[in-house]
């Protein structure tokens, strides 16, 4: 007789399956417990990163700007005020004065346009006033030379007539007298405008040659107005 063979023992599969399906799940529950703690994570993460960056701009913002204590005066901005904006204040306000000082100088011009004085004429006006009074010097001192210059002649001519009649003092006395009517017989001609040398001949019946060496004038001398001439 054949001995009997024991027959194998059967593993029972059922418990093998689920114990392999709680194994994966606890493995997909471990994982997505991990997956949920890394999203967690890098969320925190993030919001600790935000947190520091908006400290470090209030400690940049809050550094920077200056911090509210008492109020300043201008005064002591101006005073604490570099040196370069400074003078580009003492340039604008030199600026302003100027713009002022010429204001008030066109305003002054435009007044005197309005009341008829203009500049130009008050210039010409001038002018007139010193050269009729260089004319008028001059004329006086042409006269007092005239008159010299026939005093002169008149004592050349006069002069050997007296000494010849020394030894006679009633005819040195006539000649004398003579000598006094010949210089008030003396005529001067103050010169208008218009008149020249001939027209001031034919006016005293003399020639302009005449007058010339009276007056001691040049070939080509001019005469103008307010001159005084002798005639005779």
């Amino acid at each position: 007789m054949k001995p009997k063979e024991n027959p194998e023992p059967k593993i029972p599969t059922t418990k093998t399956n689920t114990n392999k399906k709680k194994l994966l799940e606890i493995t997909e529950n471990e994982k997505k417990i991990d997956m949920s703690l890394l999203k967690k994570n890098e969320f925190a993460m993030i919001l600790i990163g935000a947190l520091l960056l908006t400290l470090i701009v209030f400690f940049f913002f809050f550094r920077t700007s200056d911090p509210v204590s008492q109020p300043v005066s201008p005064a002591d901005q101006i005073g604490s005020l570099p040196p370069e904006i400074e003078n580009r204040m003492e340039k604008l306000e030199q600026a302003l004065l100027d713009q002022e000082k010429s204001d008030s100088s066109e305003s002054g011009g435009k007044n005197k346009e309005k009341m008829g004085i203009h500049p130009l004429d008050e210039r010409v006006s001038r002018l007139e006033t010193a050269f009729s009074v260089k004319m008028e010097s001059m004329i006086e001192r042409m006269g007092k030379i005239e008159k010299q210059i026939a005093q002169l002649a008149l004592k050349q001519d006069a002069t050997p007539n007296a000494a010849e009649a020394k030894p006679e003092p009633a005819a040195a006395a006539s000649e004398k007298k003579i000598v006094k009517k010949e210089k008030k017989e003396s005529i001067f001609h103050t010169v208008q405008k218009g008149e020249t040398l001939f027209s001031i001949s034919k006016k005293y019946n003399t020639s302009v040659e005449a007058l010339k060496k009276l007056n001691n004038l040049p070939a080509n001398a001019a005469i103008f107005p307010g001159n005084n001439i002798l005639v005779k």
